[in-house]
């Protein structure tokens, strides 16, 4: 016999009746699926339970949604990582972005700005400002000459090599100088040498990386992340080039989507069709992590320091059992003598 209308509203209600038991599971997201630009999308397959003599006269036309009033918690994710890593600025505006108002964040102009400057500042705000879904209205605007008053925010460096002061005083933090007007890799250390010695790569990756700025001549286009050199705990991207038009090359590359996963490292030169990415400074790490997943990632990161510890508990371990099986012979002879 058919049910109306009214009885398959019913027969909806005692399924979700409050008898009814919600399942509840955790997703566990690994972190590198978790970038600037995300999408969370859920997939749905639900059928209506067809029983008895009411098969025809059941909804065919189930939607689903999710409750708008639903949230994301993130609060206990474990904020960490190595930093200077320029794609993380560019596809999420971060260390800046880590408060969506841009609070603690500096961006230093040079002292005799120009058109280009501007243009590029406002656009790195709307590019922060659309990864945030926050306007960026509390990063203070400074120049050169008040740098010293902003120890304690992230700095964003803009302005060609020749207006801006900041990119030949602070160029060295990031094992870069500017010599005669050029952008140039910087003098290698005694500690730089020794590690040379022990990998000779890395000094043709050096003359490489110089070899490439000199020849950008007057079209160098370029990004450099370092830490603050006015707080250890902050960070500082500088962009800059041969002259203030090529901020703009730099900033257009972050949305073409051909160009944009090429930006990497700590350094990057741009052109209007290629970019090429560097790692040439220090890494330095911002953010907690609790001691056992720190100790984890400091081993995971420093093989011969793990090779080295391996070796010394190999060692005590054949010590230890040496002592024991001296032992036990000793017991077996003194036995015996008996």
């Amino acid at each position: 016999m058919p049910l109306t209308q009214e009885g398959v509203v019913q027969q909806v209600k005692d399924i979700i009746s409050p008898d009814f038991v919600m399942n509840e599971q955790t997703v566990r997201v690994p972190p590198y699926y978790v970038f600037g630009q995300n999408q969370l999308q859920f997939y749905y397959d639900l059928h209506p339970i067809k029983a008895g003599e009411c098969q025809d006269v059941l909804p065919n036309n189930v939607q689903e949604s999710i409750d708008p009033d639903s949230t994301i918690d993130l609060s206990k994710t474990d904020r960490f990582t190595s930093l200077p890593n320029l794609a993380f600025f560019v596809n999420s505006g971060y260390p800046f972005t880590k408060m969506a108002d841009l609070s603690d964040t500096a961006v230093v102009l040079p002292d005799q700005f120009t058109a280009q400057d501007i243009q590029a500042y406002l656009e790195l705000m709307a590019l922060m400002g659309d990864s945030t879904g926050f306007p960026a209205v509390h990063a203070a605007v400074i120049t050169a000459n008040g740098v010293d008053q902003m120890a304690d925010r992230d700095l964003l460096v803009l302005g060609s090599l020749s207006r801006q002061p900041l990119v030949a005083r602070w160029a060295e933090n990031g094992k870069l100088r500017v010599d005669g007007g050029r952008l140039r890799v910087g003098m290698t250390s005694a500690l730089d040498r020794v590690y040379t010695m022990l990998d000779p790569n890395t000094e043709q990756e050096r003359q490489r990386v110089d070899q490439l700025l000199v020849s950008q001549g007057d079209n160098l286009a370029a990004m450099i992340g370092l830490q603050s050199p006015l707080n250890s705990s902050r960070s500082a991207i500088i962009i800059t080039g041969s002259s203030p038009d090529k901020l703009l090359t730099v900033i257009n590359t972050f949305r073409n989507r051909e160009l944009n996963p090429s930006i990497q490292g700590d350094l990057m030169i741009a052109s209007s069709d290629r970019v090429t990415s560097f790692r040439i400074g220090n890494e330095y790490t911002v953010g907690h992590l609790p001691a056992l997943t720190k100790l984890r990632w400091w081993l995971g990161n420093s093989p011969l320091v793990l090779i080295l510890l391996t070796l010394v508990g190999v060692l005590l371990i054949a010590l230890v059992a040496y002592w024991l099986l001296r032992r036990l012979a000793i017991g077996r002879l003194g036995a015996r003598s008996v």
